[in-house]
C-alpha cells in the first residue's frame, strides 16, 4: 500500500529526496542505467525504467524473504495502536489464480500511473523449479494486466523447453 510505502520511508528518518537518491543510488549499483526514481512510492509519472529492469528489480527484490513473503500474501490482519483491526489486501489476484496447477506465483507487483498505464511484474516457478519472470506494462485497463500475464505463464510453460 502507498501508506505502508510512506511510513517506511518516514521510519528510517531520512527525508524524502534523500530515500529517493538512495533508491536510485541501488539501482545504479545494479547495473540498471534506465532506472530513475523521483518518489519513493511510484506515483510520479517522472519515474521511469524499461521491462528489463523492472524484472530486474522483481529479481532482486524477491531475494529478500522478507519482501518475498509480504508480496506473495493474499491478506493482512494487524491491530493498530488503539486495538483496531485492519486488514491490508494484495491488489495482485493471481495470488491464489494458479492453486490447481503445477504452477505457483512467488511474488509480484502491481502498479498504475497515468503514463504508465497498468502494470503488473511477477516470477513463477512451476514443478520442474524453473522461474519466469514477467512484466506487463500499459495495460488499459486492471483486469488486462493480470489476464496478459496468465496467458504469457501459461504459454511459456506449455511451449518453452529449458536446456538444462
Amino acid at each position: 500500500a502507498n501508506t505502508a510505502t510512506q511510513a517506511l520511508v518516514s521510519s528510517t528518518g531520512l527525508e524524502q529526496e534523500e530515500f529517493v537518491e538512495m533508491m536510485n543510488e541501488k539501482v545504479k549499483s545494479l547495473g540498471l542505467e534506465k532506472t530513475n526514481f523521483v518518489d519513493p512510492i511510484g506515483l510520479s509519472s517522472w519515474n521511469t525504467s524499461t521491462a528489463v529492469e523492472v524484472a530486474k528489480l522483481l529479481i532482486e527484490a524477491l531475494k529478500n524473504p522478507s519482501i518475498r513473503e509480504c508480496v506473495s500474501t493474499e491478506m493482512y490482519v494487524f491491530k493498530n495502536f488503539e486495538g483496531k483491526s485492519k486488514t491490508v489486501k494484495s491488489t495482485d489476484i493471481l495470488l491464489d489464480d494458479f492453486e490447481a496447477t503445477d504452477i505457483k506465483i512467488l511474488g509480484g507487483k502491481t502498479g498504475f500511473t497515468g503514463a504508465a498505464g497498468y502494470c503488473f511484474t511477477s516470477m513463477f516457478e512451476n514443478i520442474d523449479n524453473k522461474r519466469v519472470v514477467t512484466v506487463v506494462l500499459g495495460s488499459h485497463g486492471h483486469a488486462d494486466r493480470f489476464s496478459y500475464t496468465k496467458y504469457l505463464v501459461n504459454w511459456v510453460y506449455g511451449n518453452y523447453i529449458w536446456k538444462y
